[in-house]
């Protein structure tokens, strides 16, 4: 009777543990003011652990990754799709100069939970596969990004230049942010625009063939910066049942995916020029290469600033059109 005793206050004693330990981890956030909110679309950020709230039940987590991939592209694709059924997004800018060139890679994932305590430990749990299936298994580098990185990174992509930024500044409401981050985006047109002295225009991956591509004409044989963006997201089993049922009612058949693998994707693109003529050509040469590959590249019209924003910002501002996509085509878009 005193064994049982003694069992039920221990548990006792941890389940209040674990409550105090959950409730700390909640108040860890840092609440933005309503302003900052408002013009980065943060809610609060977790600096210890390089977490930012986008939603109200919303998180992102943002790591940089070691280039290349080269021969591990197809593997590092079914690394990360089957440890997690999260949408991921890859974000690669390109900077192509006087015969030079220079590539970085980030990783974005989100999570979604009632509280942070829930969403920390998803990514814990994601941080460890990561740690034994990438770096030790593929020997690709993949870091988290702390907080005032990202910001710094962010500012770069839209600006093209550096600005270090102090993490207690997001928290102070007398900062003016709305043009910090993100430069003002001008003269909008036809997926064209104008942003920090650059001739920009922005593409959406429309429709996607079933075999590999290649869109090394688009990394390297375009004079400015290029910045292209891969967002995924594995169907669960779940997913996939309900799309062959919903398919099969439709047509009277059935359907056999067994030896196909698919994803959920979105391609984007963005190249700033520094000029008209330079801007101009990087339009040619996106569709010629779209062309080349069977892939639909279209301008995006009406959505430029929400398009370039959405990836200067890593994902922290979302814009996504998911199409269904070949697992092998999608390894093939990345560097």
């Amino acid at each position: 009777m005193a064994s049982i005793r003694t069992f039920l206050q221990r548990a006792d004693k941890k389940t209040k543990e674990e409550v105090q330990r959950k409730r700390e981890r909640n108040r860890s956030l840092t609440v933005l003011p309503k302003a900052t909110q408002s013009a980065l679309g943060i809610g609060a950020i977790q600096k210890e652990d390089c977490v930012f709230q986008i939603g109200k039940n919303e998180y992102i987590k943002i790591y940089s990754v070691g280039l290349p991939l080269g021969e591990n592209r197809q593997a590092f694709m079914e690394s990360l799709c089957g440890m997690t059924t999260n949408r991921i997004r890859l974000s690669v800018f390109c900077k192509n100069k006087e015969e030079k060139h220079r590539e970085c890679m980030f990783m974005s994932i989100y999570f979604s939970g009632s509280n942070y305590a829930d969403v920390y430990t998803q990514t814990q749990e994601l941080d460890t596969k990561l740690k034994d299936q990438m770096n030790e298994k593929l020997h690709i580098s993949i870091l988290a990004c702390p907080i005032d990185s990202v910001l710094m990174f962010i500012h770069m992509n839209s600006a093209g230049e550096m600005k270090e930024y102090d993490i207690t500044s997001l928290a102070n409401k007398k900062t003016a942010w709305k043009n910090s981050l993100y430069q003002p985006v001008t003269e909008t047109t036809e997926g064209e625009f104008l942003c920090h002295g650059k001739y920009g225009i922005c593409f959406l991956g429309k429709l996607f063939p079933d075999h590999r591509a290649d869109l090394d004409g688009i990394v390297r044989g375009i004079n400015g910066n290029i910045q292209f963006v891969v967002d995924m997201q594995m169907p669960t089993g779940e997913d996939v049942q309900m799309q062959d049922h919903e398919i099969g009612k439709k047509y009277s058949c059935s359907i056999d995916t067994t030896n196909t693998r698919y994803i959920n994707l979105s391609y984007l693109c963005t190249v700033l020029a520094d000029s008209e003529k330079e801007r101009m050509s990087a339009k040619k040469k996106i569709s010629q290469v779209g062309i080349e590959n069977e892939i639909l590249f279209v301008p995006c019209c009406g959505r430029e600033t929400e398009v370039f924003y959405s990836i200067c910002s890593l994902g922290i501002r979302d814009f996504r059109s998911m199409r269904n996509a070949d697992m092998a085509f999608a390894s093939s878009l990345l560097l």
